[in-house]
């Protein structure tokens, strides 16, 4: 028998103006990896492919997102069916897909990034 901790974290991010405000699970040491590792391959396999890299971040949105109280087709993603979560995450802007990714990665200011506090280590030289 398994079981596993599901901890989750707010986040708001400005769009053009709107307050976006959400909920996300915290990725855990191991999802982390398997999402750095899935980004490094595509970055050393196909750097100029932004359609991947998009799909995968789309992936890993949706597999992390609880809650976000912006509307698309006038749902919220709680209100949406699972078939509709997809095209709801594919329509979100990349500002509120990137602060969602920051908040499930555990990436809270570029000061964290910069000391090493990351699974891949410092970023600086």
């Amino acid at each position: 028998m398994a079981f596993a901790i599901e901890i989750e974290s707010s986040f708001v991010v400005d769009v053009d103006g709107t307050r976006v405000v959400g909920r996300c699970l915290i990725l855990s040491a191991a999802e982390r990896l398997a999402y750095s590792s899935a980004y490094a391959q595509l970055q050393d396999s196909a750097p100029d492919d932004i359609e991947s890299v998009v799909r995968l971040v789309d992936q890993w949105v949706a597999k992390t997102l609880v809650e976000c109280d912006a509307t698309v087709g006038g749902k919220t993603y709680s209100e949406c069916d699972e078939p509709t979560r997809a095209l709801y995450v594919g329509h979100m802007p990349m500002a509120v897909k990137e602060a969602i990714m920051k908040t499930a990665l555990g990436i809270t200011s570029l000061e964290d990034r910069e000391s090493g506090n990351s699974e891949s280590g410092p970023t600086k030289g």
